[in-house]
Parts: structure tokens; C-alpha cells; sequence
């Protein structure tokens, strides 16, 4: 069989991004988690490099992460406020599969404050 060679055109238009569908009892029903492509996580990387706010960063990658069944995204920023409301239990659940998906390395809120604090300011 004869190797394939890749072009722009096929990089580009390739879905190289998973996602998952995760029933949520406490909310009534199923949600989709995608993992998250450069720019996203840039957008997160961003958002716990100035805030010693762990669940904040959380719901940021939260509100990037879950989406509708075409992968776009359900939350904004300006969401994050109301994501503070809900249960925290379905929150952390969320969180790992997010973590999981986009290759965090995440383990726990404390592993996430240790490693905002070390990435390098400037």
C-alpha cells in the first residue's frame, strides 16, 4: 500500500478534535465536552496565568469546552459568573473529562494553582 503524503488542504480540512457526550443526571440530561484546539487553549492558558482563582480557571476551560453536538461552544466568558452556581460535584466531573480530552495533565485544583503560578510572567 502506498503511504499517503498529506497536503495543506487535507490538514486543514481534517476533524482532528474529540469530543465526548457526557450524561449529566443533576442537569437533566446529556452534554457534549470537546477537547480544545490551539486557540482555546491559549484562550485558558491566558485566563489562569493572572488569577490565583482556581475554580475560575475551571469554569473558564468549562465554558470553552462544553459545546453543542456540532462542537460550538454553549457558554462566553461573560457565562462564567452563572457556572459558579452550579453544583460544584458535576463541575469537577466536567472538568476531568475536559482535562482528559485536551492533554492537561491536570490532576487537581491544587496541581492547577501550582502550575499557574509557574508559568512565567512578561
Amino acid at each position: 500500500m502506498e503511504e499517503k503524503y498529506l497536503t495543506k488542504e487535507d490538514i486543514l480540512n481534517c476533524d482532528d478534535l474529540k469530543m465526548e457526550s457526557v450524561k449529566v443526571k443533576e442537569w437533566g440530561g446529556t452534554i457534549f465536552v470537546k477537547e480544545l484546539n490551539v486557540k482555546e487553549r491559549i484562550e485558558f492558558e491566558a485566563s489562569i496565568k493572572d488569577k490565583d482563582d482556581t475554580m475560575k480557571a475551571m469554569l473558564t476551560m468549562l465554558s470553552i469546552s462544553i459545546c453543542d453536538k456540532d462542537g460550538n461552544r454553549l457558554f462566553e466568558a461573560s457565562d462564567i459568573e452563572l457556572l459558579y452556581k452550579k453544583n460544584v460535584k458535576v463541575i469537577l466531573k466536567l472538568f476531568r473529562i475536559a482535562n482528559k480530552l485536551s492533554a492537561l495533565n491536570v490532576e487537581s485544583e491544587e496541581e492547577l494553582r501550582k502550575n499557574s503560578e509557574s508559568i512565567p510572567q512578561g
